[in-house]
């Protein structure tokens, strides 16, 4: 599923080109009015081989409770295929039954069979199917179609596969996610798709970003998503022909910045590649093992424990009503380097993310910087006022009442400022 280190450079300096361009779309405000906290907490998700029955995957009722210490229910795996391992295709219904929710990535070169499998699956599991992704990463792993190969032979079964689910009453609201390929290409779909690896301990936002505006360029106006992204924890992989790990404190920083950067960017939804290291490898030589979110022995990494802090400072009552969202003119010190995003709750309280994004990792170890003091002024005072970090845990860090101006330190990863009218 992930995309190998052979990947070239090229899509990083014609993006930077684009950027550099002057396009519109580089621009990244903050947007006018906050954004519902249900609905950034729905564009949170995490890739998982929940089919593969080898590794620890094998153990479904583990994998579950992973998700669920997250709390996160949205997936993106590989589509049904019941000729591959039954036990591994019993353990995707387990978790459909469990209430999780997949983006399934299509595999294999007959779109009629792979769409009548997967309304087979949305039969038998309602509700569990959330989009439906085209091939993956072809540029990495070929497909052949009707006479053709590479990426015409993934155009050709991308275009089949839409026409088929948007034919069947089952599938057919369901969004459909273009294939992925290297260089980027035409796909028909709902949905440009993209899988913007930051390596060797960068941040992602640009990265984000210039994936964005590559498909852009191809398929112009439609919505964009991230269905892989990540950061692995092998520290000694480059010696292996990888790109550089990063250690587990630093991955943490770089997943929260991840989320809340796409989400910023207006993107669909964020999927971190993976949900846990699989299989073991002990020297951390190996990258393809080490991007989890939980170790191999389901224990969770500093990057697991983050997010569900962020998922629980975030959490709202799913069952509220569609509420509108207000506007806030807040401003901040900085406003170059500081990112920001507000989301609001149906209690209307406000949480402004403020974060940014300096280098804190080098080729080995991390990088030691200042905390950088950020001004936030709320525009109103507000009656309460919490300061959250997700990386310390769910409570709130301080307190404070009748505030207007509020004083954080950031140091490369999300601090929360919860405001109550």
């Amino acid at each position: 599923m992930l995309a190998t280190a052979r990947k070239s450079t090229r899509l990083l300096l014609a993006s930077l080109a684009l950027v550099a361009a002057g396009s519109s779309a580089a621009s990244e405000q903050a947007p006018a009015n906050a954004i519902r906290a249900e609905d950034f907490l729905s564009t949170l998700g995490v890739a998982t081989h929940i089919d593969y029955t080898d590794g620890q995957y094998s153990d479904i009722g583990k994998v579950i409770e992973s998700l669920r210490y997250l709390g996160i229910s949205r997936v993106r795996d590989h589509a049904p295929n019941p000729a591959s391992d039954p036990v591994g295709q019993r353990h995707l219904g387990t978790a459909a039954k469990a209430g999780i929710k997949f983006i399934f990535t299509f595999r294999g070169n007959d779109p009629h069979a792979g769409v009548k499998l997967l309304r087979e699956f949305g039969e038998r599991h309602p509700g569990s199917i959330t989009a439906i992704e085209g091939p993956n990463e072809v540029n990495n792993w070929p497909i052949s179609y009707n006479g053709l190969k590479g990426t015409e032979a993934a155009q050709a079964l991308q275009a089949a596969l839409y026409d088929l689910a948007k034919q069947d009453p089952l599938l057919r609201d369901l969004p459909v996610i273009g294939f992925t390929d290297y260089p980027v290409h035409s796909s028909k779909a709902d949905w440009n798709n993209g899988h913007p690896y930051s390596r060797d301990g960068g941040q992602p936002s640009r990265v984000l970003l210039e994936s964005k505006l590559e498909q852009d360029k191809v398929d112009p106006g439609r919505p964009f998503i991230v269905t892989e992204t990540g950061y692995h924890t092998g520290l000694a992989a480059h010696k292996a022909g990888g790109w550089r790990g990063v250690d587990p404190s630093s991955q943490a920083k770089f997943i929260l910045n991840t989320y809340v950067g796409a989400a910023r960017l207006g993107f669909k939804g964020t999927y971190i590649y993976q949900l846990l290291d699989a299989y073991p490898d002990p020297d951390g030589s190996n990258q393809e093992r080490q991007f989890g979110l939980f170790d191999v022995q389901f224990r969770p990494k500093p990057s697991a424990r983050a997010v569900r802090a962020l998922v629980r400072i975030l959490q709202d009552d799913p069952a509220a009503d569609a509420f509108e969202t207000t506007a806030l003119p807040y401003s901040v010190t900085d406003p170059e380097e500081v990112k920001t995003l507000l989301v609001q709750k149906s209690t209307g309280a406000l949480a402004l993310i403020v974060w940014n994004e300096p280098d804190i990792w080098n080729e080995d170890a991390p990088i030691a910087i200042p905390p950088k003091k950020v001004t936030v002024d709320l525009s109103r005072p507000f009656t309460s006022v919490r300061i959250f970090d997700p990386l310390i845990g769910p409570d709130a860090v301080q307190s404070l009442s009748a505030r207007r101006e509020v004083e954080v330190e950031v140091s490369g990863s999300p601090v929360i400022i919860e405001a109550v009218p």
